[in-house]
């Protein structure tokens, strides 16, 4: 969806509906500005494929993954790739389980 948005800097994705979705792959793959992402409101239940999905976003600080269900997620390996510098990020949340 936002794929090669490489100047594409800030983004509200709270009142998107996720709860259908099946596939995330490359969501947000070479979105380079983007610094942070607050994905806390995506229904994840249903998705299958989320690699790539941050895929070269190396200015990324904040990462707010609270709610991600990865439990129906089929691709074994990436299953979410995040190719971004680690020394960077400010702030990661992950869910608990």
């Amino acid at each position: 969806m936002f794929s090669d948005c490489e100047a594409l800097e800030k983004i509200d994705v709270s009142k998107f509906r996720t709860n259908n979705v099946v596939d995330m792959s490359s969501l947000f793959k070479n979105c380079k500005a983007i610094k942070e992402l607050d994905l806390s409101s995506f229904e994840t239940n249903k998705v299958k494929d989320m690699s790539f999905m941050f895929f070269s976003n190396r200015l990324l600080t904040s990462l707010d993954l609270n709610n991600f269900n990865t439990e129906k997620v089929t691709t074994l390996f990436p299953k979410i790739t995040i190719t971004f510098d680690f020394s960077k990020i400010k702030s990661l949340i992950i869910p608990k389980n």
